[in-house]
Parts: structure tokens; sequence; C-alpha cells
């Protein structure tokens, strides 16, 4: 079976779809896999901007041109709120069509307050689990996280590691407690640099104890960054992590700098992410 085959006909949830990669996955699966069924995008109301209203913003998009945006619907939602703050009308619409899961919401904030980070991170995984598992038809759900969920091992297998603190007690405390937790940060963090590989990494634990009866897969890219090929050469929407950097160098804003020759830049083009989160879940 061909990956476009596997998409005919079906519904897609998608979280993140606002997001860099989210609007690189929501492009090329309307562009490779016309014959998708539906797609669904977790959208929440932002600043007084409706779902709707948001997702109208997103497709008026250039790089959606030629795509077939009418299968495209907005879920008014929020990974962070128990039950995604669904209605009960969409909660039943997902649960009856939806068959593939493309969890890609999250906060890439590295100064993102822990607290925060774990209940965007980490119990919105929880949350995205427990609404897969009432679908009647889930045939893959795939989680993006991050190559270095683990950066503090000096090398990573295709495994999830012991978590690096009590997934549960971390999501109690993060509604509890967060200004104790924020005040324990640092010494729970440990060796990882910041709050978002440290959540990343809850994340995949909580996955494999809450989820591995599901078809899951955890899809873990490097430092995303500009397109190769699709939807366009250079395409990018983000001026996130390298990102900033690198468009001031290319726009001939820094001339120079400094660097170490030692070190590795990992990044990896978003259409390389996109295509491998479409295909894990085909494989999946």
């Amino acid at each position: 079976m061909e990956i476009p085959d596997f998409y005919r006909g079906r519904s897609v949830l998608l979280t993140g779809g606002t997001g860099f990669i989210g609007k690189a996955l929501v492009e090329k699966l309307l562009r490779c896999c016309p014959e998708v069924e539906r797609l669904y995008l977790l959208v929440r109301d932002k600043d007084g901007v409706s779902a709707e209203k948001r997702l109208s913003q997103l497709l008026a998009l250039p790089v959606f041109a030629g795509c077939p945006i009418a299968k495209v619907t907005a879920v008014a939602g929020d990974v962070s709120v128990p039950g995604l703050g669904l209605s009960d009308e969409d909660r039943d619409v997902l649960v009856s069509h939806v068959s593939v899961v493309l969890h890609s919401a999250a906060t890439i904030i590295f100064t993102e307050p822990l607290p925060l980070a774990v209940l965007l991170n980490v119990e919105s995984v929880r949350h995205v689990v427990q609404l897969a598992r009432a679908m009647k038809q889930l045939a893959a759900f795939v989680h993006v996280s991050t190559a270095y969920s683990n950066c503090n091992l000096p090398s990573v297998r295709e495994e999830v590691y012991p978590p690096p603190a009590d997934v549960h007690d971390m999501i109690r405390r993060a509604k509890e407690d967060p200004d104790g937790l924020e005040r324990d940060a640092t010494q729970l963090i440990g060796d990882r640099p910041n709050t978002y590989t440290f959540t990343k990494a809850l994340a995949e634990s909580l996955l494999v104890e809450e989820a591995a009866d599901l078809p899951l897969a955890i899809v873990r890219p490097s430092i995303v960054g500009w397109a190769w090929r699709d939807p366009s050469p250079g395409y990018t929407d983000s001026a996130n992590g390298m990102m900033g950097p690198l468009v001031l160098l290319a726009q001939g804003v820094v001339r120079s700098s400094l660097i170490n020759v030692n070190c590795v830049v990992d990044l990896v083009p978003v259409d390389l992410v996109v295509n491998t989160v479409l295909a894990v879940a085909w494989h999946t």
C-alpha cells in the first residue's frame, strides 16, 4: 500500500496545526494525499480570535494556494485542558470518524517556567491519549517529540528511557504547587539544559505508560529548519532556535560569525520531518 492510499478516505486529527511543523503537515497532507476525507485541526481561541477565524487566516496563507482547503475543519479546543476543551458535539465527531492522530502541539520556549511546560508538554499528552483511546477506528497515533529529549546521554537509541522524574508527581505539583515546583526546577532538571527537553522526556515516558496498547509511534526530529524541497525550497515561517540567526545571515545583516568548527549543528529540513511523520503513521 502506498502512503496516499493509506490516507484515502481517512479523517485525521492534528494538534499544533498553526505552528511551523503543523503548517507544513497540513500543506503536505492536502497536496499529496488529496483524497483524505477530512483534516481536523485542534485550534484554541487566542486573543479574542475564534478557532474558526484563526483557521481562515491560516488557510489564506500563500503556502496553501491550490490545496483542497475545504477538507480542513477547525475544532475549538486546547490541549492543556481536560477533555481538550471539546464540546460534546465535536468530541462525538472526532471519536466516530478520526482514525489517525498527529500530536504536534507543544511549547518550544526553552525558558518556559517548569509548571507551564509540564502542563503544555506532558499533561496535554494524557488528554490527547484519552481522546484517542475512545476513537473507534484508530489506526495510528503519532507523537512528535525531539531528538534532544535525552540530550544528557552520550548516545540515544530508538527506545524510551526511564523518566528523569516521577511523571505523575510533576503533573500534580504543576497544578497544586506551581510556585514550589518552579523553585525546584533547576534541581529537578539536573543535567538537561532546559524545561523543554526535560518535559519532552517526561511526555515520552507517559506515553509508554498510558498508551502502549495503542498503535503508537514517537518521532524525534532534531533542530527543524528551512524546507529542502516542499512546499518550496527554503520555506519557513519561523525565527525560533537556529532559524533567527540563519535568516540574519541569509539577509546579509550578519556578515561574519565566530564559530567552533568542532561542533555540529544538527538541522533537519521541515519537509523531511513532515514526510517522516506521515510515513510513520502509514507504517504503524
